[in-house]
Order: structure tokens, then C-alpha cells, then sequence
């Protein structure tokens, strides 16, 4: 396995400022960050991973906040990897715009996510319009020398290793990568980790760490499965297989911890550092 970087989501800190974060970063061993682009926080109230969380760039202020946060992390050893708004394929002028935020030809990557499934049209008509839009994202992307990553996300038109291949085959993989999610696809999606990476191929961008565990809900009366996020250790989705196709197919991109679990920020970081050292070494 190449030379990655092991770096975090900022969005498993909401309580801190992105100040703080790039501190708190440093000091636990990681050397990558990729930044949450939302709303911004209000001033009161609990910090959450999805409300009112403090480690999150507002989509107004990305072109003057962006490159002071790019020079203090380098300043602390952290690299800036990856700018994540929640904009879709659909919408390119806002995708333009935190493009055009980015350093000129830096080649950091930007997520780009794929509509979620609306089960009142067919899915192939839906497929065919995001298919069609990341087209364009990728002469948005070339333009602004960076890197448009689809997710694999569940609800989305992408839950599947398989159907991020479909949306982005044919398109420059300088351009157009796919991260990918071993922890979502317990919830929908899974398939073999390494057919997956292997499918991905040179699209194959970086990984989100996280885990997640099924639990029998109670809805009305009718047993149901859900789904809750757990330790990178204690969840469903096999690292150790994951491991293994890895360093088989040679992955060089990067390792993001996005752990959403409910423990507390140090346990949760310690671990995400371990778990990275462990999946850099190749399987005995």
C-alpha cells in the first residue's frame, strides 16, 4: 500500500472552532483534514456532528477562511485534503463556487454527491440526469485543477461500490473520483471489499473509517432493523477484509476517520490512529 495519509472528517468534532481543530488534529498524530462546508454554527446551543457543529466552513466565507486555515495547518504539519459541502451533481453553481474558492490547481478533492433516490421515479431516469451532471462536474473540476469525489452514500442513487463505477465510468480520474464508505454500506450497499476496490480502480480517491452495527427496532409491534453507529472495532463492516484489499490492490490515497459513534472525542481519535497504523501494515 502506498504512502497515505491518515487524516479526519472535521465533522467528529463539532465542539471545536477550526483553530482548535487543526491544534487538536496535530496533536493526535493525523496528518490530513478534510473540512465540513455547511451552515455555520449558531451561538448557542449543543454542538452535534449535523447541527450547529463549530468545525464547519461556511459556503460564503470559503474563499477568505480557506486559505489561512490551509496555512496554519501546514504551519502544524496537516495537510488540507479535501473541502465536503453537501451540494449534489444538480447543482453546479454552487459546486463552481467552493471550486472557485480552492487554490488554483491545488488538486485537493471536493465532494460531489449524487442525489438521494426519490422512489416516485424511475431509478434509470434519475441514474441518467446525475450521470449526465457529472459530466459537466467534471469540466468544473478540470477547469479548477481539483478533484470532484462522488460518495458512497445510503438513500443516495449511489449506496454501491458497483453503482459509483456506473455514474463515473469513462470520465478522467484525475478529475472525477469516488470515496469510499465501509461503514455506510452496513446500512445499504455492501459488497465484497476487495470486488469493490477493484471495480473502483483508479477512481478509488480515499475512504471514509467508520462503523456501524444493525439493531432490532420496535415499529409498532412490527421488528424492524436499524442502524447505529458503533467503534471502528465493535461494527459490522470488516476491516480486516477491508485490510486485505487494500494492500492488495495498492491503494494510495488517503484514510479519513469519520467515526460517528458516541464516545467521547479522545477515546474516538486514539482508536481512528491505531486502526489507520494497523490498516498501513500489510496482512500477515
Amino acid at each position: 500500500m502506498g504512502d497515505i495519509h491518515c487524516g479526519i472528517c472535521s465533522i467528529i468534532l463539532p465542539e471545536l472552532s477550526p483553530d482548535e481543530l487543526i491544534e487538536r488534529v496535530a496533536q493526535a498524530g493525523f496528518d490530513g483534514i478534510e473540512w465540513r462546508v455547511a451552515a455555520p454554527a449558531a451561538a448557542h446551543g449543543p454542538h452535534t456532528y449535523w447541527n450547529n457543529n463549530r468545525a464547519t466552513l461556511a459556503p460564503e466565507a470559503l474563499a477568505s477562511e480557506l486559505p489561512r486555515l490551509i496555512q496554519l495547518a501546514a504551519a502544524h504539519g496537516v495537510s488540507t485534503c479535501a473541502i465536503s459541502p453537501y451540494y449534489t451533481c444538480l447543482e453546479p453553481a454552487s459546486v463552481e463556487s467552493v471550486m472557485a474558492a480552492m487554490p488554483a490547481g491545488c488538486g485537493m478533492h471536493v465532494r460531489v454527491t449524487a442525489p438521494n433516490y426519490d422512489a416516485s421515479r424511475h431509478y434509470n431516469a434519475q441514474f441518467a440526469a446525475a450521470r449526465s451532471a457529472f459530466a459537466n462536474i467534471e469540466r468544473l473540476a478540470q477547469r479548477y485543477g481539483v478533484r470532484a469525489c462522488l460518495e458512497q452514500h445510503q438513500g443516495s442513487l449511489t449506496p454501491s461500490a458497483s453503482a459509483c463505477v456506473r455514474m463515473v465510468d469513462g470520465l478522467n480520474p484525475k478529475y472525477i473520483g469516488v470515496i469510499m464508505d465501509p461503514g455506510n454500506t452496513v446500512v445499504e450497499g455492501y459488497e465484497n471489499f476487495s470486488m469493490a476496490v477493484e471495480m473502483l480502480g483508479p477512481y478509488l480517491a480515499e475512504i471514509h473509517l467508520k462503523n456501524a452495527t444493525r439493531v432490532k427496532t420496535d415499529d409498532g409491534g412490527r421488528q424492524r432493523w436499524g442502524v447505529k453507529w458503533d467503534s471502528l472495532a465493535a461494527g459490522m463492516a470488516d476491516l480486516h477484509e477491508l485490510r486485505v484489499a487494500l494492500h492488495k490492490n495498492h491503494f494510495s490515497g488517503g484514510l479519513l476517520l469519520e467515526d460517528f459513534s458516541d464516545r467521547p472525542a479522545t477515546q474516538r481519535l486514539a482508536e481512528g490512529r491505531e486502526t489507520m497504523q494497523w490498516l498501513r501494515l500489510p496482512p500477515g
